[in-house]
């Protein structure tokens, strides 16, 4: 049996990754079955769960992707108009509720996100940073779990449109 490479695997795991992206947004999260995957891709289940145990591995590598970006793009909205560190959280906060209004796939992705058990905790971790960092000056006698739950509470509200 041949050796898959580091490369391979590499792109193996992109093409799943793009792949379930866009079947998420076509299906949803809930929607998308590895077998859906495996027949979309043209690709083995192999290929799929050697690279991702279970399907909210998947979403766990995209909300890590959009985390990573989705800080940096509300800052981009807001450079040049304000230094405002709360003004770039609403523009962030109405990013979010923009995008989870889209369609109700995307709702079915951000619910899922923040309600399995990975991904919330990768939420938790990387969100908590965030928004401590943005509202500690104005409300020092919070922990950073504090925080994190102002975090869940403006998900919950999200979540409940």
């Amino acid at each position: 049996m041949a050796k898959v490479t580091r490369e391979k695997r590499e792109l193996h795991k992109q093409i799943i990754i793009n792949g379930a992206a866009e079947s998420f947004l076509e299906k949803g999260f809930t929607n998308t079955t590895v077998k859906y995957l495996v027949t979309k891709l043209g690709i083995s289940t192999g290929a799929i769960t050697g690279q991702f145990r279970t399907k909210e591995d998947v979403l766990y590598e995209l909300v890590g992707l959009v985390l990573d970006q989705q800080f940096a793009v509300s800052e981009k909205l807001v450079a040049g108009k304000t230094d405002d560190k709360i003004l770039m959280y609403a523009a962030e906060t109405v990013l979010q509720l923009y995008i989870v209004e889209l369609n109700d796939n995307l709702k079915d992705v951000y619910y899922n996100a923040y309600s399995l058990p990975k991904t919330s905790a990768l939420i938790q971790e990387k969100v908590t940073e965030k928004v401590a960092a943005i509202f500690k000056e104005q409300l020092p006698q919070l922990e950073t779990k504090d925080f994190y739950l102002l975090e869940i509470a403006t998900g919950g509200i999200m979540r409940g449109l």
